[in-house]
């Protein structure tokens, strides 16, 4: 199980400095039909308290907050969810307890699965191939994991929508850090196929960013279409290549990073 109070970003701070939150433990941040989730206690603020309990609570589709319960089992859910979770000590006359704990699930959007072609750069997986679909968008912040990284070569994957599909629109989206080298892709191909053998160009999108913007930038390379039927997709990204003479990474020989997150097919 992964843990989601170390391993990935979650909200909570510590109210009281003398019990520590709750860590919320999970597989993943995405699933496809069923995910069980755990909630544990930091050991010695279990142990220090009189009646030591966990209170947690389930918001799904932002929907109206439902009240904390006493936390027993591992809890299932099968819909996107926030679980938020606090330590608390029911002994005591006036209320103690830690710092309230969140962390949000996300249920897929569909049931395709990803080929990547190209090998990320292993700091940078986003959870692995599925990250690229599972329906969660990388923020600006790229270092809570959610984007994927490649250097020194292009971008290659192929979806697999598991059955024949009408297409009008194809969207990835990648990111600018110029400063820590992530330059946006200089163009982005879709290819669609029937077979997974003969593919055809569906759309070709340029870069307009320009690499010299030393904002953090979200730029979504989006390509629409008359409809066309296909069951497969394959998106291609060109890298920079080596970073000019401008960039501060030029005297180390430095390769411009693509950083990519979610692809969409509609």
């Amino acid at each position: 199980m992964k843990s989601f109070g170390s391993y990935y970003d979650i909200e909570g701070i510590e109210s009281d400095k003398y019990i520590s939150v709750p860590v919320i433990e999970a597989q993943s941040k995405s699933f496809k039909d069923k995910m069980k989730i755990e909630i544990k206690a930091n050991k010695l603020s279990f142990e220090k308290l009189n009646k030591p309990e966990i209170l947690f609570r389930v918001i799904q589709n932002d929907s109206v907050k439902t009240n904390f319960s006493i936390y027993k089992n591992p809890i299932e859910i099968d819909k996107s969810s926030r679980i938020e979770a606090y330590l608390v000590d029911l002994f005591e006359a006036v209320e103690t307890k830690s710092g309230t704990v969140s962390a949000t699930f996300f249920k897929k959007p569909n049931n395709f699965t990803i080929d990547i072609k190209s090998t990320y750069n292993p700091q940078y997986h986003a959870g692995g191939p599925d990250g690229l679909i599972d329906g969660i968008f990388g923020t600006e912040n790229w270092r809570k994991g959610d984007w994927q990284g490649y250097q020194t070569h292009d971008f290659e994957a192929v979806i697999d929508m598991q059955s024949t599909r009408e297409i009008s629109q194809i969207t990835a989206n990648f990111l600018q850090d110029t400063r820590s080298w992530i330059l946006m892709p200089t163009k982005v191909e879709y290819y669609i196929s029937n077979d997974n053998v003969n593919f055809t160009l569906f759309d070709t999108q340029n870069n307009t960013i320009d690499p010299k913007d030393y904002n953090s930038i979200i730029k979504g390379f989006k390509s629409v279409k008359k409809p066309v039927k296909a069951r497969y997709v394959k998106v291609k990204a060109s890298n920079f290549g080596k970073l000019p003479e401008w960039h501060q990474g030029f005297p180390f020989d430095g390769e411009a990073f693509i950083f990519v997150d979610e692809i969409t097919v509609e």
